[in-house]
């Protein structure tokens, strides 16, 4: 196969430039995405722009596909153009030597596969909160262990493999052999940490089931108690003075400035953060025991902790990140830390102790 045999004359791709900021656009929002619980990157939503600032036609796609021999045509990553779409970017840019660019392509390609992955074995359900538990209780060797996370994993490998096969991707005499082994290798690095993380999340999945049949339904009680909690919170708009009161007082937040907050906070667009953190505390001690004084103030400690969940979440910084999102945020950076996380932390967990115990 020799790609430069057409390329040049048939690909106009927009400028260098233009394309490199595109695709690392979408490659940044993406990745970032990544590091929520379950989130699939939904990257079909990019083909017609992609294609528009590449200049790869689907004219294109197939001329390259008649150029592959029939012992390697019938590889599966052939039968989606928007797989080959990738491919031919990855070897256009490198054969023009803008390897940036062929690289952020390369990323993209490492997360067409891993969507891919999520597909296979996440198309049933998926549980936010067994999401976590799982991402936990990996091998400390385990790539998205030893990355610090999903996202963190996926372009690692796409990096390391992308630098060992430069040379290889860039001449113009490529061997279908060796684009396979290549294209592959990424495929298969990707899909194997997948599979063994699949593995202990249906496994642990098993075990919160048969917990449930003895009559022990913590992990979906977890669940509903985030989804009831969230929804009486945003959707309802439900705003608990007796919790608020209680926050300003063991907080010592302005008064004016904490009702500000909850007001803000207490909207729809906010319901799946709340979501979140409410299942992140979860980790951090068993929700019930904001029943009890003690337990809920060492449960508002670990809040304000820096204790990461699953070896990436903090549910300190979930806390952080939702306030600064509000209205209000700017004026918060001006708080110190601990005692918006206090205000927060007690204003939730007497919120879920007036509704749950």
């Amino acid at each position: 196969m020799n790609l430069l045999e057409f390329t040049p004359v048939k690909i106009e791709p927009r400028n260098d430039s233009e394309v490199y900021r595109y695709v690392s656009k979408i490659g940044g929002m993406e990745i970032s995405e990544v590091t929520r619980p379950c989130y699939v990157p939904k990257l079909i939503k990019y083909y017609s722009d992609l294609q528009k600032y590449t200049g790869i036609t689907d004219d294109i796609i197939k001329t390259f596909k008649s150029g592959i021999s029939k012992q390697y045509i019938k590889f599966n990553i052939y039968n989606e153009k928007y797989t080959i779409l990738l491919i031919i970017a990855v070897l256009y840019y490198m054969r023009k030597k803008k390897i940036e660019i062929a690289k952020t392509f390369f990323k993209l390609l490492s997360l067409k596969f891993y969507s891919s992955r999520l597909h296979i074995h996440f198309s049933k359900f998926c549980s936010e909160d067994l999401w976590v538990l799982s991402l936990d209780k990996l091998s400390p060797k385990h790539l998205f262990k030893s990355q610090k996370g999903i996202s963190n994993a996926i372009f690692y490998v796409s990096d390391f493999d992308f630098e060992k096969n430069k040379k290889k991707l860039s001449s113009p005499n490529l061997k279908d052999r060796d684009l396979i082994m290549i294209v592959y290798g990424l495929r298969t690095k990707i899909a194997q940490s997948m599979r063994s993380f699949a593995e202990i999340y249906y496994k642990s999945y098993e075990n919160r089931a048969i917990a449930s049949k003895a009559g022990v339904d913590e992990f979906a009680g977890t669940q509903l108690t985030a989804d009831k909690i969230s929804m009486t919170i945003c959707t309802f708009g439900q705003i608990d003075k007796m919790a608020l009161k209680e926050a300003i007082i063991k907080s010592r937040i302005r008064k004016d400035l904490a009702i500000s907050i909850i007001s803000q906070m207490s909207m729809a667009e906010y319901k799946d953060k709340i979501r979140f953190i409410i299942i992140l505390i979860s980790r951090l001690g068993d929700l019930k025991s904001v029943c009890i004084e003690e337990k809920r103030s060492r449960l508002i400690r670990r809040m304000n902790s820096k204790i990461k969940i699953a070896g990436k979440y903090s549910a300190r910084e979930e806390i952080k990140n939702l306030m600064y999102s509000l209205e209000s945020g700017y004026q918060l950076k001006t708080i110190y830390d601990s005692q918006l996380i206090m205000f927060f932390g007690h204003y939730l967990t007497t919120f879920l102790r007036n509704r749950i115990c």
